[in-house]
């Protein structure tokens, strides 16, 4: 179960050996819970292991989960049809200029419907296409959102000085989810793919030691995973759902709250659990 590659240390060839994973994560949710996890083969895709993972959650827990949000990697017209013929929803970011539906969006942009408005710092354009054919492995019609995105943020100029410059950002997604959900809510929903990163891996790795192989067997690891997924969850919805609004206010933030429960273990020696 173990991946390796050749890479060049000091200029010597050296092979690197790593475990990958697929993860399922829940987004837009108050505790991004981690709903299931499939290691990724040696010479094997991160895509064929993301879709044993959604075989498994669509066999074993079909009710849980109704929309599936990927970046441009997973845009396989195999993986969206097995989602589609399962009666979920899959929002997917397109990126490939070569692609077909890539062409057909520059064809119809200048014509579509848009929108504007102003989201967590940004002024957004967003355009509207409906019913778009011009993929022709996927079963279904779909439809593209396109976002064009302006925000100031901090930078350094050549002089390391900070100002303040002007970002654009352009976004496409393509979705089965039809026209009764409004263009904004694809816009949210495909930006809402970040909280795997900020709320999940970058949390993970920082506070949890995800990033550490405590054990190479493939069975030992998996379990060792699945504990710091539990206690992870375990320990946000603690903070969330079991601490009054006033002490959290006090605390602050979980870090906090992890602080306090050390210094009170330090002051407050725990009874032995030896008879």
């Amino acid at each position: 179960m173990c991946n390796e590659r050749k890479k060049t240390v000091g200029g010597r060839e050296v092979i690197e050996y790593f475990h990958r994973y697929a993860v399922l994560q829940l987004v837009m949710a108050p505790v991004p819970a981690i709903i299931d996890i499939e290691p990724i083969n040696p010479k094997e895709g991160e895509v064929a292991a993301a879709r044993r993972l959604i075989e498994r959650v669509l066999r074993e827990n079909k009710r849980l989960i109704d929309i599936f949000v990927f970046d441009a990697l997973y845009l396989q017209a195999n993986l969206m049809n097995m989602i589609s013929e399962a009666g979920k929803f899959w929002i997917t970011v397109l990126k490939q200029e070569q692609r077909e539906a890539y062409k057909e969006i520059d064809r119809l942009l200048p014509t579509s419907e848009k929108q504007a408005f102003s989201s967590t710092g940004r002024d957004v354009i967003l355009y509207n296409l409906p019913e778009l054919v011009g993929w022709d492995s996927l079963k279904d019609s779909f439809r593209t959102v396109v976002s064009e995105e302006k925000q100031m943020v901090w930078e350094r100029d050549g002089q390391r000085k900070r100002k303040k410059v002007q970002k654009t950002s352009h976004w496409r997604w393509l979705t089965n989810m039809p026209s009764c959900y409004m263009a904004k809510v694809i816009y949210m929903l495909g930006h809402a793919r970040w909280d795997i990163e900020n709320r999940g891996f970058n949390e993970l790795v920082n506070y949890y030691h995800f990033d550490h192989a405590f054990h190479h067997h493939p069975k030992a690891l998996l379990a060792m995973l699945w504990i710091i997924f539990l206690a992870f969850v375990l320990f946000y919805t603690f903070f969330l759902r079991n601490l009054k609004p006033q002490k959290r206010k006090i605390i602050g933030t979980r870090q906090q709250l992890v602080e306090q429960m050390k210094l009170s273990l330090a002051l407050n020696d725990p009874p032995s659990l030896s008879p």
